[in-house]
C-alpha cells in the first residue's frame, strides 16, 4: 500500500506515504526515543539488590526488550497492510493497541531472559501483571507525548524535496518540473 494512517495514542492521526512508516521507525529522533525507553527500563529495574543486577546486563536486557517491541510494531504494520488489501481499505495502525502488544512482548522477553542473565526466578503472575500495567501506562504516555510533539517534525524532515501522487506514491520529479 502506498498510503497508511497512524493513530497516535491520545492524539491525532497522521497520514504516511510510501515507505514513510519504516523511515519514521528508524529516524534519528525515534532512535533517541528507543534509547530513552531502554534507560527508563534500566532505572525502573535496578533496585536494592544492585549486586545481583549489574547495570550493563540490565541495559542489555532492556535493549533486547526495546528491539522486540520494535519488531512487534513492524509486524503489526504488516498485518494492517494485509488486512487493508483484503478489505480494500487504507491501512490503519492504532498505536495504542500496538503498544499494548509491544509492551507485553517486551516484558515477557525480559521475564524469559532474567533467569539466564541474573539467576533470579521468573516473576509470579501477579508481579508480571503489575510490571505489565506499569510499563503499558508509562509507554503509552511517553509515546503519545513524544509522537504528538515530534511526528510533524519527523515527517517534514522525511518529506523534504519529495513529491507524492494522490494515492501516496512517490513521484520521481516534482509536478512543477513536468509542466
Amino acid at each position: 500500500m502506498k498510503m497508511s494512517v497512524v493513530k497516535v495514542p491520545l492524539g491525532p492521526e497522521f497520514i504516511l506515504y510510501e515507505g514513510e512508516f519504516y523511515a519514521v521507525t528508524r529516524h534519528r529522533i525515534m532512535l533517541f526515543f528507543y534509547f530513552g525507553l531502554a534507560c527508563m527500563i534500566l532505572v525502573a529495574t535496578i533496585g536494592r539488590d544492585s549486586d545481583v543486577r549489574t547495570p550493563e546486563l540490565t541495559l542489555a536486557v532492556a535493549t533486547i526488550e526495546v528491539f522486540a517491541g520494535v519488531l512487534i510494531v513492524v509486524l503489526c504494520k504488516h498485518v494492517a497492510v494485509w488486512w487493508a488489501r483484503r478489505t480494500g481499505t487504507i491501512p490503519r495502525v492504532r498505536m495504542a493497541w500496538v503498544l499494548v502488544l509491544t509492551v507485553t512482548c517486551a516484558v515477557a522477553s525480559a521475564d524469559v531472559l532474567d533467569p539466564f542473565f541474573f539467576g533470579i526466578p521468573r516473576s509470579t503472575p501477579l508481579h508480571f501483571a503489575m510490571k505489565l500495567v506499569f510499563y503499558i501506562v508509562v509507554t503509552e504516555l511517553l509515546t503519545s507525548i513524544m509522537m504528538q510533539y515530534t511526528m510533524g517534525y519527523i515527517l517534514r524532515d522525511l518529506r523534504k524535496d519529495k513529491h507524492f501522487a494522490a494515492d501516496g506514491g512517490l513521484l520521481l520529479q516534482s509536478p512543477d518540473a513536468a509542466a
